[in-house]
């Protein structure tokens, strides 16, 4: 016996059962498509984040026609690694 999801991501095949409204608002919402592209720049967002403090520090520019993921990567990283303020100087 097939199953009637068989076409659908496995992780995904659950909410096909979910009612209209329900499935619409899981549908609606971001995710996160890790992409070989993506991941290579939050590695090296993840360098720059690690990476000694010096007179002149590296930096990254990501560069791109509108929506193809600058700023889902950006957030992706402000999720992965989020910010630890400390109000002392640390000079």
């Amino acid at each position: 016996m097939t199953d009637v999801y068989d076409h659908l991501f496995a992780a995904y095949r659950e909410q096909a059962d979910l009612p209209d409204e329900a499935r619409i608002d899981w549908l609606r919402r971001d995710r996160w498509v890790s992409l070989p592209q993506a991941e290579a720049a939050l590695g090296r967002l993840e360098d720059l984040l690690t990476y000694p403090q010096r007179g002149r520090m590296p930096c990254l520019l990501l560069f791109g026609s509108t929506g193809m993921g600058k700023s889902e990567i950006l957030n992706r990283f402000a999720e992965l690694a989020p910010v630890h303020y400390s109000d002392t100087d640390s000079r």
